[in-house]
């Protein structure tokens, strides 16, 4: 007996297992350091529980994880848990990975190729920027020369809120440094930044969708204090003059690096002859 006077006893089977799931859940939403494909498979395990263990009059309830599932996950979801299934769940899980898979679909597509020939295009995807208004870190992984509303169901989030010079200027779909997410920019909020280690590590860990959009990354140094992303095949297919205007804005990184050390030196040899 408990001080207040009742009874204490062990929870049951099932409600541990559905304990286990929705801890696994939090785990996910918190965000840890883990790969895309511990992640599926975690939210997938928990998916499969839901379904066979909530009970039949209680709102399942679509989990914050399903954007983690990889395709393979729908896929076995789909075809090995319908004859387990009564009829409602078994619309569940249908609609479920349907959802799931629209993601894929829609983040796999590819657009008409997009070419540098609008100069009022100044940035390119794998640039890491500062949100001037809302501070976020954003890498950009597509842009279109003016707000496109096409390109808003892609995202999860759009800004337009204190846009300044209105919806004809470019505007980038970003992923976001902390969390599995994009954002649609105005150009005007968009201030570059230093790709440090540190940085590219929390983009990598943090949003599954860097993977997909990217194959390498080159990092600042001492010399040279500009990094970029590089864009995987598929996405140089689409912004086929990005990659050099991201060569190019990082050698003129490592020429203004090489004035300014070439002045100091100028400087400190006057200096000395002064003396």
């Amino acid at each position: 007996m408990s001080a207040e006077g009742f009874s204490l006893a062990p929870s049951n089977a099932e409600q541990l297992i559905l304990r286990a799931s929705r801890n696994v859940e939090a785990s996910l939403m918190e965000r840890t350091n883990q790969t895309r494909e511990f992640a599926s498979a975690a939210a997938s395990c928990t998916v499969t529980l839901r379904l066979l263990i909530v009970g039949e009059n209680q709102d399942i309830g679509f989990p914050a994880e399903w954007k983690q599932l990889l395709p393979i996950e729908y896929y076995a979801l789909a075809t090995t848990l319908p004859p387990f299934l009564d009829e409602d769940r078994g619309a569940y899980l249908e609609e479920f990975c349907k959802r799931g898979l629209e993601v894929e679909e829609r983040e796999a597509f590819l657009p008409s190729v997009k070419h540098h020939t609008d100069t009022s295009v100044e940035h390119f995807v794998g640039m890491v920027f500062r949100h001037r208004k809302e501070t976020y870190i954003g890498c950009i992984v597509g842009w279109d020369e003016e707000f496109t509303q096409a390109t808003v169901g892609s995202v999860d989030y759009v800004h337009t809120a204190n846009v300044t010079r209105g919806l004809h200027q470019p505007f980038y779909k970003a992923c976001l440094s902390h969390e599995d997410a994009t954002r649609y920019v105005a150009q005007e909020h968009i201030q570059k930044i230093a790709l440090t280690a540190e940085l590219a590590k929390n983009f990598v860990t943090n949003n599954s969708l860097m993977s997909i959009y990217f194959s390498d990354v080159q990092l600042v140094t001492e010399e040279n204090d500009r990094g970029v992303f590089k864009p995987s095949a598929e996405l140089k297919q689409v912004y086929p003059d990005d990659e050099s205007y991201a060569a190019r804005w990082v050698q003129e990184g490592h020429e203004a690096a090489d004035e300014q050390r070439a002045a100091i030196e100028e400087f400190a040899r006057r200096f000395q002859d002064y003396l």
